[in-house]
């Protein structure tokens, strides 16, 4: 399932490379947030919530 899907979230990828790049994780109810966090010190990106619905990855 994706992130998108997960928490109904647009996402816009604006980093070279990253979104052709797949990731395994386990969630259970987590929030966005705390996803996010794991994942841009994993990957090394920034991100920022653009509005309600829609979070751009640097």
């Amino acid at each position: 399932m994706s992130l998108r899907r997960k928490y109904n979230q647009h996402i816009i990828v604006d980093k070279e490379g990253l979104s052709s790049e797949k990731i395994s994780l386990t969630l259970d109810n987590q929030p966005m947030t705390d996803v996010l966090k794991v994942l841009s010190f994993s990957k090394k990106f920034n991100y920022s919530q653009l509005n309600d619905s829609t979070i751009v990855v640097r």
